[in-house]
């Protein structure tokens, strides 16, 4: 038996739904969890709701990161965030995010919606937290989308 060096890695996704919908995306979730666990690369599942119950996150665990990049760009999920769109305000937000190896470094994934006409704003700020956060030692660097 050959022994994998494949890097797990995470499908994060978030959502924003309407007001009272929490409960139907939960089902519409479960059922895309139960698809997913015939598929050998799939590792496990987790959702984070907020306390408005408006902005859950998914998580998708994968047993490398070309299997969660491969379920992240294929039908599944496409098909899942069509449909939530009665009970979402805004298109989902996925990124595939690497598990750290034992080496003690960290990464963060945030996502953020910038309101129409706050573009300006918005890059200005950015500049100012990479400005700050090159300040801590260990700082590699920082990808906008």
């Amino acid at each position: 038996m050959a022994v994998s060096t494949a890097i797990p890695a995470s499908v994060v996704t978030q959502f924003r739904l309407r007001s009272g919908a929490s409960r139907e995306f939960s089902r519409l979730l479960g059922d895309v969890n139960a698809s997913l666990v015939s598929q050998d690369d799939f590792i496990s599942s987790e959702m984070h709701l907020d306390s408005t119950g408006t902005s859950p996150t998914a998580l998708w665990h994968f047993a490398s990161a070309s299997a969660a990049s491969a379920w992240m760009t294929g039908t599944a999920l496409a098909d899942f965030g069509r449909s939530l769109d009665p009970y979402s305000t805004s298109d989902p937000v996925s990124n595939v995010l690497m598990e750290p190896a034992d080496s003690g470094k960290a990464s963060t994934v945030i996502t953020t919606r910038v309101l129409p006409g706050n573009d300006t704003w918005f890059a200005e700020w950015q500049g100012r937290m990479g400005a700050a956060q090159q300040q801590f030692p260990g700082y590699v660097g920082q990808r906008v989308q």
